[in-house]
């Protein structure tokens, strides 16, 4: 957890799918994606996941 709490992935939900419009605005959800289990799949989780890291 160390991990993710370093690169700002804090306890909060973290989605597999976002649908956006055209102009880039959020328009839906889809699943929560699964945290992590191991130290590689962390590493994945972040890269993967990044863009949804809360400022």
């Amino acid at each position: 957890m160390k991990f993710l709490e370093d690169n700002r992935f804090n306890y909060y939900h973290v989605w597999e799918k976002i649908f956006k419009n055209s102009n880039g605005d959020i328009r839906g959800y889809q699943n929560y994606a699964k945290y992590p289990e191991s130290m590689k799949d962390a590493k994945e989780f972040v890269e993967k996941y990044k863009e949804q890291i809360i400022a």
